[in-house]
């Protein structure tokens, strides 16, 4: 089952300043759409790896990413990455987020639980 569209943040003591400001993350996968701050992903494909969990591939544009890998390249703005999300339901309003940066996995499995700020019907579109 995928995720409710909307905006996701991680639970916490700064849950209710993300709820204020833009939010961590938000996710439309029925309009194939995953943005975070300064950056967007268009959804290529969705895999359901067990009931409740995702394998998202994605190609993202990140400026900060692709400034920082690559600060001579004078097109750095419109640099692309393949990258890909695994996300697990962990209730009706909470997932667990993994995504890739750079095409690798830097955070293990499970350890960034996202819980939904807003739905929305109309969700900005990734750059």
């Amino acid at each position: 089952m995928a995720p409710r569209p909307g905006v996701y943040a991680e639970p916490g003591t700064n849950f209710q300043s993300s709820c204020d400001e833009s939010g961590d993350l938000t996710i439309d996968l029925g309009e194939k759409s995953v943005s975070g701050y300064e950056w967007g992903c268009k959804v290529r494909k969705v895999v359901d790896l067990a009931p409740g969990s995702l394998k998202v591939a994605m190609v993202c544009g990140d400026y900060n990413l692709a400034q920082n890998l690559d600060p001579r390249d004078p097109k750095w703005e419109n640099r692309q990455f393949n990258e890909v999300m695994f996300i697990k339901r962990l209730d009706q309003t909470t997932i667990s987020v993994q995504k890739s940066l750079n095409g690798k996995l830097k955070d293990p499995p499970g350890v960034r639980p996202t819980a939904l700020l807003r739905r929305s019907a109309r969700l900005p579109r990734p750059r």
